[in-house]
Formats: C-alpha cells, structure tokens, sequence
C-alpha cells in the first residue's frame, strides 16, 4: 500500500480509532471496503493476505476497526481476552472481559457435546434473545466444537484431510481440552472456541468457504469421504457480522464470529461482513 493511500486511510478513519490504540494500528494490513459480498471478503482475505477486512456498512465498523487496532498491537489479545477484543477493544481487559462473557467450558471428548450445547442454550435462555438466534447460535457453537475436536487433533498442517469420522468416540490427545465461550453486550452476541493444537490452515479453509459462495452448497457437501458435510464452516461464516480466527501454528486455534441481538437470520446473513485473521508461528 502506497504511503498516499496510507495516509487518505488514516485521515479519513484515524479518528474513529481510540487514542491509546492509534500508534499500534497497521493501516499496511487493512482493507477497508464499503459493500461487498461475502465471498469478495473471503477472497480478499486469501488474495491480498490482508489480516483484517472492514466493511463501512456494516454496523459495528468503527468498534472492528478499534478491534484490528488492539490486535495489531497486542496479538494476544484475543486469546486472553476474546469477549473483550471483540466486543469492548477500545477497554479490552480481564475484568472487562469478565463483565462481558456469559458462558466458558472447557471440554475434551465428543461424548461431552450434547451437555455443552445444553449449558449454552440454557444460559441464552436466560437473557432476552430471540428463539432463532438461539437456534442460530447453536448451529455456530455445534460447528466451532466438532472441528475442535474432530478436525483439529487430526489434520496435518496443510488440511488435506478431513479429521476423524464423526461417528467415533474421541477424545483430545495429550490431556489437551478446548473451550468454547460467549460474550454479550447491548448489540451483539459472540460465540469463540479455542484449541490447544493450532492445526487450521486458514487460507484453505476461507477458500471453502467461497466456494460455497461461488457455486452452490450442493456443490461442496461431502456426501461419501471422511468427515462431516464441509459446508459448517459456511454457515457460521454466512450467520456472522464479524468473523475472526487466529492461529498460532502448532499451539492453538481461536475461532470467534458475532451476531448481532435484534436482526432476523435474513438480515444477519446478508450483513456486511467484516472478517480478522492472524496465523503465524
């Protein structure tokens, strides 16, 4: 990016970032769009190796951008604190974090699955939420935790695999667990899951993802190979505001998308989409 488009960026969008995140912001590595589809997003993501697209139509673009700013700065921050990073970058700390998230378990075998998204639709319950984005949460959470514990103990680095059948009975090696967690606030709902294995290859996965796009679903399900359908990871993408995933190869995965409170599916899935990814090693 030239130092002239650098500049016009940060005069016209500086301002909407918090003062104590400014200097930490990589403008390099943003890409700010007004309307686009959600695969032009993914293919910008893959094409361009930008680690943050940011739509100005969609809603919560100032607190994405504050977001981006935190995660530039402090890349630990979303593993520490992912409801705050997500949802209050701006004051993003532990005790904010703690106000903010509603649900945190961790989990080691698929027998405890089931339970889990119990816990999660009891504690939505308790809050004013619709019933669809509580079907539509448990759709997301469903998906975030088969892939951490049937795809991500499994797969080699390059995803050429698809991890272990979904019928067996796993559990995570090592005595690693993951986690899955939600945050809320007056606007948006985040649901998060973290592994302990770092396995996903992300640039395969946002090119799955846009093929569902591309073509149709029908044409990405996986009806005969080992494991699941392969199109979970669309609709959670599809149902998301925000998307975020950072990897730490060979030490974790933390995967984490927003939805927001008062919207319907329709609206939520034809939301401008922004989306966050971080790999390194």
């Amino acid at each position: 990016m030239g130092a002239a488009k650098l500049h016009t960026m940060n005069t016209l969008y500086g301002d909407l970032i918090a003062e104590a995140l400014r200097d930490g912001m990589d403008w390099e590595r943003v890409h700010i769009t007004d309307s686009v589809s959600p695969a032009e997003v993914l293919g910008l993501a893959v094409d361009s190796q930008c680690a943050h697209v940011v739509q100005t139509k969609n809603p919560f673009f100032a607190n994405d951008l504050n977001s981006a700013a935190l995660l530039a700065a402090q890349p630990s921050a979303l593993v520490q604190f992912p409801a705050a990073a997500i949802l209050a970058p701006t004051s993003c700390d532990e005790k904010t974090n703690a106000r903010l998230t509603i649900f945190d378990e961790a989990f080691h075998a698929s027998r405890e699955k089931s339970q889990l998204l119990q816990n999660v639709e009891a504690t939505l319950e308790q809050f004013s939420i619709s019933g669809s984005l509580i079907a539509d949460v448990i759709v997301i959470a469903d998906e975030l935790v088969t892939n951490a514990m049937f795809n991500a103990p499994f797969v080699d680095l390059e995803n050429t695999k698809s991890g272990a059948e979904r019928k067996e009975n796993i559990e995570m090696t090592d005595g690693k667990a993951a986690r899955l967690f939600l945050g809320v606030d007056q606007n948006r709902l985040m649901v998060g899951c973290m592994d302990l294995f770092g396995t996903l290859n992300v640039n395969k996965l946002f090119k799955r993802i846009k093929n569902c796009y591309d073509t149709s679903l029908g044409d990405n399900i996986n009806f005969s190979g080992p494991g699941g359908a392969g199109i979970g990871s669309y609709m959670v993408f599809n149902s998301s505001a925000s998307y975020f995933a950072e990897v730490k190869i060979g030490s974790y995965t933390i995967i984490c998308c927003t939805v927001p409170l008062r919207m319907s599916s329709r609206a939520r899935s034809n939301i401008a989409k922004n989306l966050h990814c971080i790999s390194y090693r």
